[in-house]
């Protein structure tokens, strides 16, 4: 009987550090919950950031507000930055804050626009008024 008492406690013992064993497993279920809220709160940071440039750059200036150096640009270099932010302000997609992303995305729409003009339509990665002169 005093064995079987002992083999108890020892049970008993090796239990908590099981339940030990579960409970980090436990936390960690909240550790990643953590991260979530946290990386959903980042980007509307950045949203917010990114929907400012784009409205404080001036329209006449359509590779500024794409993000994209003139001098590099090419037709894909402006498809993807027009992607990029079109997917980041999109109206749906900032809730609370739809006329400010609306404003955005419709100037940066109108500065792919003048940056596909500018390159035209053989997409050689000149700007067109080079090709003029």
């Amino acid at each position: 009987p005093a064995q079987s008492a002992e083999s108890q406690g020892t049970a008993a013992a090796s239990a908590p550090s099981g339940c030990g064993k579960s409970q980090p497993g436990d936390s960690e279920g909240g550790q990643e919950e953590v991260p979530a809220v946290t990386a959903e709160a980042a980007p509307s940071g950045k949203t917010a950031e990114e929907v400012d440039r784009i409205l404080a750059a001036p329209a006449s200036k359509p590779f500024e507000v794409l993000g994209i150096p003139a001098a590099r640009a090419s037709g894909y270099a402006v498809r993807s930055a027009f992607r990029r932010l079109a997917l980041l302000v999109h109206p749906d997609k900032n809730p609370g804050h739809e006329d400010r992303c609306k404003q955005a995305l419709l100037h940066a729409q109108a500065a792919r626009e003048a940056a596909e003009a500018l390159l035209g339509s053989g997409g050689g990665g000149k700007p067109a008024a080079a090709e003029d002169e």
